[in-house]
């Protein structure tokens, strides 16, 4: 929890040290997600139309204790300066969008977990869980839990009509690990989402053991601080 505790203030310097535009938060009206064609063919083909967690990877810091942990779904919820997602991706052609204020609601937990960059663009992992799920209870024992509603990342405010909306910073790329199964199927028919197609970059999927972080960083390793 130390540990956890000094990554945490090394997110906040990181974001801190960047212009005040780029440390306010932006409002969120999907998290997203790509992958191939045939991942999401699979799903809506099945007979549940489920989207279902599969056990984190080493993806970020070799220390995360969430790594082989817990079970969930990466989505992103990266803006570009016109606030909508950025045109190319690097997992795969396919972008699911899903309502943010759909996933994150008010019966859910929220936790800080990573830090990390892989060279250029850092990022801060946050997972989000139902409030007591298995995941839940075991992020609330390992990781840092955050004000859903007032902390510097990934937050929820309420607009004028007393609608959710979420929030979260463009100073880092921060990524939502999202601890329960979703129904796509039944999340488009009812218009909480919707797919697209992006211009694919590079080997166009995450590699299975994931990316550890950059070590030589000063500003997100424990490390050059000790």
């Amino acid at each position: 929890m130390d540990d956890y505790k000094q990554l945490y203030v090394l997110a906040l310097e990181y974001l801190f040290s960047k212009t005040t535009s780029a440390q306010q938060c932006k409002p969120i009206e999907f998290f997203y997600r790509n992958k191939s064609e045939q991942y999401y063919k699979n799903i809506l083909k099945s007979a549940s139309g489920e989207m279902i967690p599969y056990i984190k990877d080493n993806n970020g810091d070799q220390g995360s204790v969430i790594n082989g942990g817990i079970s969930g779904l990466f989505y992103s919820t990266l803006l570009s300066q016109r606030s909508k997602p950025p045109p190319i991706s690097f997992y795969g052609p396919v972008r699911l969008h899903l309502k943010a204020n759909i996933m994150f609601t008010d019966n859910c937990n929220i936790y800080f977990s990573d830090f990390y960059c892989h060279y250029q663009q850092h990022y801060v992992t946050i997972v989000l869980t139902h409030k007591g799920s298995q995941e839940d209870v075991f992020c609330n024992h390992f990781l840092l839990q955050m004000n859903k509603h007032d902390n510097p990342f990934l937050k929820i405010t309420r607009n004028i009509n007393g609608l959710n909306v979420v929030m979260a910073t463009m100073a880092v790329v921060v990524e939502v690990f999202y601890t329960e199964s979703v129904n796509v199927r039944s999340l488009l028919q009812w218009g909480h989402g919707y797919i697209s197609k992006t211009v694919l970059m590079g080997r166009g999927r995450s590699k299975p053991e994931g990316i550890p972080k950059n070590e030589n960083c000063n500003k997100c390793n424990l490390s050059h601080k000790k």
